[in-house]
């Protein structure tokens, strides 16, 4: 078995134990922070996202050349 794919089962195993712990904390972080459980929503809604929109600028940056150079897209078939 490749070893890319044991790293890539781990990371998606702490990203989701990570998650639901975070959720589990949710009424203690709104009664420090004295805001509503709703309002102490948003923080792990912005804390999910902020990996997402972060993730495609920083393998771009890593990786030292854009996405669409190195991927062809396929034909367009509405073209034909």
């Amino acid at each position: 078995m490749d070893v890319r794919l044991l790293w890539l089962a781990l990371g998606a195993f702490a990203g989701s134990v990570e998650s639901s712990l975070i959720v589990s904390v949710l009424p203690a972080i709104a009664a420090e922070t004295g805001v509503s459980l709703a309002q102490a929503g948003y923080l792990i809604f912005g804390y999910s996202i902020a990996p997402m929109a972060s993730a495609r600028p920083c393998s771009q940056r890593s990786s030292g050349t854009s996405t669409a150079a190195r991927w062809s897209r396929a034909p367009n078939c509405s073209s034909a």
